[in-house]
Formats: C-alpha cells, sequence, structure tokens
C-alpha cells in the first residue's frame, strides 16, 4: 500500500502523487478498479526520480523549497 510506504497522512496525499502523469499504471485492479496493484520496481524507479514524495521531511523540505525558489 502506497501510503505505508511513503508514510503518507492522507487518501488525498496517495490520490495525488498517484495521479502524477509520469506515475506508473497498476498492472492490474481489484474490488472493481479501487484497489489497483503496481509492480515494486516501477514504483521504485519513480522513487529515485522523485525522491521528495518518500518521507513526511523529505516533502516538507521540498515544499518549502518551491515555496522560496518557485512562489516567491
Amino acid at each position: 500500500d502506497l501510503k505505508i510506504r511513503w508514510q503518507m497522512n492522507s487518501r488525498q496525499s496517495v490520490h495525488q502523487v498517484a495521479s502524477k502523469p509520469d506515475f506508473p499504471q497498476p498492472v492490474f485492479a481489484f474490488n472493481h478498479g479501487k484497489t489497483p496493484l503496481y509492480l515494486a520496481t516501477e514504483i521504485q524507479i519513480f522513487e529515485i526520480n522523485h525522491p521528495w514524495v518518500i518521507t513526511p521531511g523529505a516533502r516538507l523540505a521540498y515544499s518549502h523549497w518551491i515555496l522560496h525558489n518557485v512562489i516567491d
């Protein structure tokens, strides 16, 4: 489960990451499409390319970077 792997604190956080255009597509979905199954290697590649989504501290640091370097 992505919520556990990335220590996300809400379904919305998980949905935001999983809805990125370059996020891997599920290889299968259970429960009428509500429970996607992903290949672990594809998730690992995504993590390498997006290290700021892995831990809460990394997400916070990235949000501060966005605030100071993009928004300001």
